[in-house]
């Protein structure tokens, strides 16, 4: 028999040296695929960041009542607890409301000259029973109740307001009024403006409404003594909204 004298002989150290040579060769090859794979995910995974800065205006209005804050400008009646005081003075010769007559307050509305980037627009909203401030008269729904108001916008008065028992408007002032806020008679105390009023930007005047109250002197509340020796309170309130285009 020939003997083919190109092939390697088989041998046990032959096999094992083989062996390994192939485990070389496969362990190469994998980590050749293994670094192909990592490199590919790696350009198919990134990220994009955003950023933005949001900041609000710091816009305010203002009120303004003659028995309080000295009758000038003032941000801080803020709520009931810190409302400003309408003066509503009587006649020299009254202590009391008297059936019939009215009486006069006025309050100043606008917006902040130095924080108004936007004109704003002034409701009324429905006036609510506060404790009198009268320590000697006893608390009176009924006589709340009996009350009206009626509103109006005037010109002929401006902030600050003169110190009581300087008026800060007067029945004159009123009569030559316009009507505001949409009441165009006299009302009860709960009523709701169903207008608003206008403030513009850039006015160092603002808008003065002048309130009358009255208690009618109609048969039925002159012959009421649940309104004799009483006193009742009210707090109106005033929401005023930016008017953003």
């Amino acid at each position: 028999m020939s003997t083919d004298q190109g092939a390697t002989a088989s041998t046990p150290e032959a096999d094992s040296e083989r062996a390994k040579r192939k485990r070389r060769a496969f362990l190469a090859v994998g980590l050749v695929v293994g670094l192909g794979v990592g490199a590919t995910l790696a350009v198919f995974s990134t990220n994009v960041f955003g950023k933005a800065t949001f900041a609000t205006g710091d816009w305010e209005a203002q009120g303004a009542f003659a028995a309080s804050g000295g009758g000038d400008w003032q941000t801080a009646y803020i709520d009931s607890a810190a409302a400003g005081t309408f003066d509503f003075p009587l006649d020299p010769s009254e202590t009391n409301i008297v059936p019939g007559k009215p009486i006069y307050s006025s309050v100043g509305l606008r917006v902040n000259p130095e924080k108004d980037e936007y004109p704003g627009l002034a409701s009324l909203l429905a006036g609510v029973t506060r404790a009198p401030e009268v320590a000697t008269k006893p608390e009176s729904a009924e006589l709340f109740g009996a009350l009206q108001f009626w509103p109006k916008l005037i010109a002929t008065k401006t902030v600050p307001f003169g110190a009581p028992p300087t008026p800060s408007c007067t029945e004159a002032d009123w009569t030559g009024g316009q009507d505001a806020f949409g009441i165009t008679g006299w009302s009860p105390l709960t009523t709701a403006g169903g207008a608003t009023l206008d403030l513009p930007i850039d006015d160092t005047t603002g808008q003065v409404v002048c309130f009358a109250v009255t208690l009618p002197d109609t048969p039925e509340n002159l012959a009421n003594p649940a309104l004799r020796g009483s006193a009742a309170g009210v707090t109106w309130q005033f929401s005023i909204l930016a008017n953003i285009p």
